[in-house]
């Protein structure tokens, strides 16, 4: 195996825990801040699985607004991560987690019609 597909499955490996949210995130957050932030394409596709699992998590308590809002805010920012994957309407999604503020706070009501909206696919 080269250097270079051990370092993307590598960096995959940091992306998909990073996705999936599994706290804490910081060390995974400095591990891949040690990574060249250029990549010719991206390394792992946002689904709506992964979407879900967050919103649905956050319904049960078990991530807060902030958390929701922070984790759409580090996909956000990734060029090794394709939010287009399923559905241009990925990349909305998480402008508006990343940006409630701008939007609409998050709460049970935004996270439940998300996924319904996820789910009508």
């Amino acid at each position: 195996m080269s250097v270079a597909v051990a370092n993307d499955n590598y960096r995959t490996s940091l992306l998909r825990t990073l996705v999936e949210y599994h706290l804490p995130v910081d060390s995974v957050l400095a591990e891949l801040a040690q990574l060249t932030w250029d990549v010719d394409t991206p390394l792992l596709r946002l689904t709506s699985l992964d979407i879900q699992n967050i919103l649905s998590r956050f319904i049960a308590h078990e991530l807060s607004a902030f958390q929701v809002e922070d984790w759409a805010n580090v996909i956000e920012c990734r060029d090794d991560i394709d939010l287009s994957g399923e559905s241009q309407e990925f990349a909305e999604i998480i402008l508006r987690l990343a940006n409630p503020s701008l939007h609409e706070p998050i709460s049970i009501k935004l996270a439940n019609e998300i996924l319904n909206d996820l789910l009508r696919r």
